[in-house]
This record gives C-alpha cells, sequence and structure tokens, in this order.
C-alpha cells in the first residue's frame, strides 16, 4: 500500500565506517611509529652509557695495573675505544690449575715425578692408574711403573710367566754352556679399583707393576 525508496543510506554508512577505519589505523601507525623511534633512542642511550663506562674502567685500570698489557683487545676502529681492557672472566678461576698441580705432586703417587713417559688411564672408565710411568723398550704397547693409583692386586691369585733372560756379551760358546737361560716369575692380578677391569699384574718379589690394558696419554 505504501512504498518508500531510501536512497543513499547504505552507501553513506559504509563510507563513514571506512572513514573511521582508516582514522584509527592511521592512528595505531603513527604510535607505533613513535613507540618504535623512543625505543631506539633509549637503546642508544644505554649503549653509549655501556660503552662509556667500560672506556671509564679500561682508562683507569691501565693506570692503576700496568701488567694487563697482554689483556688488550685491538678493535679496527678510528675512535678513542680502539684498545679497551678485557675484563677477567667472574666464572673463571685462573689459579686453579696451579693449585690442581701442587695438589698432584703433593697427594698423589709419583706426582712430583718430572721423567714419566706417559700417564696411564683405564680403558674401561678413565680412571687415573699411574702418573709416572716407563715404557717397556721391546714392547711399546707395556709400561711398568713403581706408584700406581686406583689399582687392586688380587693377591689370592698367582700366574707363573717364563721369562728369558738377556744374553750377555761373551761369546756364543760361552753363552751355549749356560744350562738354562729361562727364569720361572709370579705375578698377581692387577684391576682397576673403579670398574674392576683387568688392567695388568705386579711381580710377586717386586713392588712392580706391568700395565698392558692401559690407555697412555704421552706428554
Amino acid at each position: 500500500m505504501f512504498s518508500a525508496n531510501y536512497d543513499g543510506c547504505e552507501s553513506d554508512s559504509s563510507s563513514s565506517s571506512d572513514m573511521r577505519y582508516e582514522g584509527i589505523s592511521a592512528n595505531i601507525t603513527e604510535t607505533s611509529k613513535a613507540k618504535a623511534l623512543e625505543f631506539e633512542e633509549l637503546m642508544d642511550k644505554e649503549l653509549d652509557l655501556l660503552v662509556n663506562s667500560i672506556y671509564e674502567k679500561s682508562t683507569y685500570a691501565n693506570k692503576e695495573n700496568k701488567q694487563n698489557k697482554n689483556l688488550r683487545v685491538q678493535f679496527k676502529t678510528d675512535d678513542s675505544y680502539g684498545n679497551l681492557l678485557v675484563d677477567e672472566d667472574p666464572l673463571c678461576d685462573y689459579k686453579e690449575d696451579e693449585a690442581n698441580s701442587k695438589w698432584v705432586r703433593e697427594n698423589l703417587p709419583g706426582g712430583q715425578c718430572t721423567e714419566s713417559d706417559a700417564i696411564l688411564n683405564c680403558p674401561g672408565c678413565m680412571s687415573v692408574l699411574s702418573l709416572n710411568s716407563h715404557r717397556q723398550p721391546h714392547f711399546k704397547a707395556q709400561y711398568y711403573t713403581e706408584y700406581p693409583i686406583n689399582c687392586l692386586v688380587d693377591e689370592t691369585k698367582i700366574t707363573s710367566r717364563t721369562v728369558s733372560r738377556p744374553k750377555t756379551k761373551k761369546s756364543s760358546v760361552e753363552n751355549s754352556l749356560i744350562p738354562n737361560r729361562t727364569t720361572m716369575k709370579e705375578y698377581h692380578p692387577v684391576n682397576c679399583k673403579v670398574c674392576g677391569n683387568p688392567v695388568g699384574c705386579k711381580e710377586v718379589r717386586t713392588n712392580v707393576i706391568c700395565f698392558s690394558n692401559v690407555l697412555a696419554s704421552h706428554s
């Protein structure tokens, strides 16, 4: 019965909402840019303060202690911050190595020896077996020592070996007249005290231990 047409209502409302959205987006963009610039300026100020503090510390340390010349880092720059002293690492104990060496010399068997052929370790658990050892001249994988560490001698077991006596400088005729050139030696088995791995044997009549199953670290 009645009819009415409203031209432009829908288009006007959509255009106004688009304008409001564009205005809000522009405000957000401007705010983000302003915050980014403010944050960048803050970081630049903190960096300048950090560099200045390091430079002041290095200058003061250079005047107070001239023995730290070896701790200098050379920067390939043209500014006045070219030479800066590196602060010592607070997590590093620079005297620890010397303290450990002193403890080894005073507490471990053979620690005072400076003419050792190798440091011996157990192949099963890497425990130290000897700090003072000498390599067997004929068998390069065997070592002898009188200062064992972390070794357990099983004196309940005895093994016998035939050992040939070395030839003398006498003539072959005189050497042939010697009735017996071999001797029998008895040994106790030696195991690693930490993991129980067999590492060698000990002669019954002496305190010498022969290591035949070890890892050698040559210095």
